[in-house]
């Protein structure tokens, strides 16, 4: 019953999570011709929409409709139909407010496409311009891509070695291997720039690093059957001496039989079974996709430093430019002038990288939750083998003692010899068959013990790489913080010296806007004709102080948002850094207040609260693959020493791992029910 229900709480958790994704791609299909007429009023109507409808599957008895795919279906059009309703409203507006626009678009098609013209043939420079740089940075992460790979091809072939090679791979054999492998990486060091892009060039160096390692095998092949001849050379030694001393007793007065040495084969020598080993194998190749993944997202982490690190080395670098009004200042006080076009690129690439970073992030959930998975498995698997030895050494040490016992019997009775010869005999026989059930016993214990110590080492890596991952997430968070950081005090080093900006500087500071969310543009708006204009105009950044709103169409901002936005930007950055000339009588333009609407009563999604206090969780964490709030987490464990809902001990090795997913998913649903922070549920 508890897993049947599990099963319905990931179908309603899946069905709510299609809805909410459906409303998404619905208005992402939105046309930008759109953009400004979907306002707050239709934002607000489209989101309690959507809530009403994710909320259907949390009412009583959602039990009874969760497996209904019809019904399921029935509401995905049903939402489809809401948006197309929404959606012909929109598009009336906007006919009504563009019939006289079209008129006067067809008047200046002409003069845009000149311009247009212009303005490709200034671009076309440009990237003939940026293509070489970006062919040599493409190029060097191509070679640190190519050499991971094959490092990382060569660590899985050297896990995969078998049991049975382990003892004869020596230091010379490792060196060899090492050896090997440095002479094919080697070739990227120096190889030419079609080489480093040839995938048919790159499959035959991975051809190469696999011919060298079944070289390596095939030479252990041949030591491992060497030693088991050895080994067969002094069994036959010892069976030939066993023999003589038999002979030499048959000449003795009496007969007795010879007490047989029963050896047990060696723990290094025990053979696992084949289903065993064939399992811990999988689970083993299955650990190494993910040590492949995390040194490959390491190599990209390392590649956004380089970026970072060479773009903030030349800007400590770049030489002072003193500007024309500083000359007579003194020289410790002329300010480093900052390269804002280098700053956007950098900004923009690192941001980029940066997003891709976090964006792995995000799956990282699917990853752990698998070795949750298995590491309970191995958990599982461990203690049963422990539980299961403890009779077999019982046994064994039982039979030891037994044999003990015999064998000092036996002793006795040979010092006795003639009168007691029979009885010895007897007894000999019992020692020879409880030996042999010692020995055997010993082996099936051996063959446990291996597998157990394979399992525990499992278990080992499993817990290491839920720390990796766990220790990468960091790293993302740690350096997103840094980079946000940084080029927040570069944006805000540049905005204080608006008064001596350029046109290019204007332009550079809108598009960081634009890139950092804050300043959203139609798409009609053409940021290369706004900076011609302004140059025709001769316009500086001391403009920007009496400038108005109507002034930014002169400059072909036709949109009454985008000039709405822009003036905003331009109203709140010389209020943040007022020049010291600056006129009393400047007005400020005060915050748009809204009506604020209480939102409709709704039932806070199962996923959303924490196992323990059936409250909103704030900082999720995954344990042993179920979330809990990081906070009565701790406390539970702290108060009761054991995990909640259950008598097993806290693992402290394990540690506890963000789910960022659910945690976005949160704070975007507490977004649009905004009554839950309030109530603190």
């Amino acid at each position: 019953a508890r897993g049947a229900n599990k099963e319905l709480q990931e179908l309603k958790k899946h069905r709510q999570e299609a809805l909410l994704s459906l409303s998404a791609d619905l208005k992402r299909s939105l046309d930008e011709k759109y953009l400004a007429y979907f306002d707050e009023e239709m934002e607000e109507t489209w989101k309690r929409t959507v809530a009403d409808y994710v909320n259907f599957y949390d009412h009583d008895g959602w039990q009874d409709v969760v497996m209904d795919n019809m019904l399921f279906k029935q509401k995905q059009e049903e939402l489809k139909s809401g948006w197309n309703e929404l959606l012909a409203l929109l598009e009336e507006e906007y006919e009504a407010q563009n019939e006289d626009k079209e008129d006067n678009e067809e008047e200046e098609d002409d003069e845009e496409f000149e311009e247009e013209e212009e303005e490709e043939e200034e671009e076309d420079d440009r990237e003939d311009a940026d293509g070489e740089d970006n062919e040599d940075e493409e190029a060097l992460q191509k070679i640190a891509s190519r050499k991971q790979a094959l490092s990382s091809l060569a660590n899985s072939l050297r896990v995969s070695l078998p049991q049975k090679h382990v003892h004869c791979f020596d230091d010379e054999t490792e060196a060899k291997w090492s050896d090997s492998i440095n002479g094919v990486i080697s070739f990227y060091d120096t190889a030419e720039q079609t080489d480093i892009f040839d995938e048919s060039l790159f499959e035959q160096k991975r051809a190469e690093i696999q011919a060298a390692w079944c070289e390596i095998l095939a030479s252990l092949q041949e030591d491992y059957e060497q030693a088991l001849l050895n080994e067969i050379d002094e069994l036959k030694k010892q069976l030939a001496a066993t023999q003589a001393q038999k002979e030499s007793n048959n000449d003795r007065c009496y007969v007795r039989k010879v007490v047989k040495h029963y050896a047990s084969i060696e723990k290094t020598e025990v053979q696992i079974p084949d289903k065993v080993e064939q399992k811990q194998t999988e689970i083993d190749a299955e650990f190494d996709v993910h040590v492949h993944r995390l040194d490959e997202w390491n190599a990209f982490l390392q590649q956004l430093q380089q970026h970072f690190s060479s773009y903030d080395d030349s800007q400590k670098q770049a030489p002072t430019k003193p500007d024309h009004d500083d000359e007579k200042k003194p020289a410790e006080e002329v300010e480093r002038d900052l390269n804002v076009s280098g700053l956007l690129k950098t900004y923009t690439n690192c941001m980029r990288l940066l997003h891709e970073q976090q964006s792995r992030t995000e799956t990282m959930v699917q990853y752990v939750i698998s070795l949750s998975k298995h590491k309970k498995s191995l958990k599982g698997t461990v203690k049963e083998y422990k539980s299961d030895q403890s009779p077999s050494q019982q046994k064994y040490e039982a039979l030891c003692t037994t044999y003990t016992e015999l064998k000092l019997r036996r002793e006795q009775l040979q010092q006795q010899v003639v009168k007691l010869v029979d009885e010895i005999n007897q007894i000999t026989d019992e020692e020879n068959a409880v030996n042999q059930r010692k020995c055997e016993a010993l082996d099936t214990l051996n063959v446990s013990v291996i597998e157990q110590e394979k399992y525990e080492a499992l278990l080992t890596k499993c817990k290491s790489l839920t720390a990796k991952y766990n220790e990468y997430t960091k790293t993302v968070d740690a350096k997103t913080d840094e980079l946000s950081g940084y080029f927040a005090a570069k944006w805000d080093e540049h905005e204080r010296r608006w008064a001596k900006w350029s046109v290019n500087d204007i332009i550079c500071w809108l598009e960081y806007l634009v890139e950092a969310n804050k300043l959203k543009l139609s798409k009609e708006v053409n940021l290369s004709e706004i900076q011609q204009e302004m140059e025709q105009q001769k316009i500086t950044g001391k403009a920007l102080e009496e400038m108005e709103k109507i002034d930014l169409k002169l400059f072909g901002f036709a949109i009454f948002d985008d000039m709405s936005q822009i003036y905003k930007q331009i109203r709140e950055l010389v209020s943040k850094y007022p020049r010291v000339a600056q006129r009393k009588g400047d007005e400020e333009e005060g915050n748009e207040g809204g009506v604020q609407e209480t939102a409709n009563k709704v039932q806070v999604p199962s996923e959303y609260l924490c196992p323990i206090t059936q409250r909103i969780m704030v900082d999720p964490v995954i344990y042993d693959g179920i979330t809990y709030d990081r906070n009565n987490f701790v406390k539970h464990v702290q108060q009761h020493g054991s995990i909640p809902n259950s008598n097993e001990a806290y693992d402290e090795d394990e540690a506890l791992f963000n789910n960022k997913p659910l945690k976005q998913k949160i704070e975007a649903w507490l977004a649009v029910n905004s009554q839950f922070l309030a109530e603190g549920v």
